[in-house]
């Protein structure tokens, strides 16, 4: 359950969680106090992923197709938060 809000090209999806929903992107029992994340509009997310194992930014999940086709990939910043990079191609 959700809503999305929407301004020209960006947007705002806010979730509401359950008990039984899973964490965003999917994050491990190291990241249990991290249940939200920011997510950006990438040209690339495997391109993205890769710049990022390149730096040491902590990878969360590397690239991974939905279904709708856009490829996501989760990664923390410096304070543990989950950021997604997402391109839509």
């Amino acid at each position: 359950e959700g809503h999305w809000f929407q301004i020209g090209n960006q947007q705002i999806h806010l979730i509401l969680e359950h008990d039984q929903s899973g964490r965003a992107g999917n994050a491990g029992p190291q990241q249990n106090t991290r249940t939200h994340h920011f997510a950006f509009q990438v040209d690339d997310a495997k391109s993205a992923y890769e710049k990022a194992v390149e730096r040491g930014i902590p990878i969360v999940s590397p690239p991974k197709s939905r279904p709708d086709g856009a490829t996501q990939t989760f990664v923390n910043d410096p304070d543990g938060h989950i950021i997604e990079l997402c391109s839509l191609s």
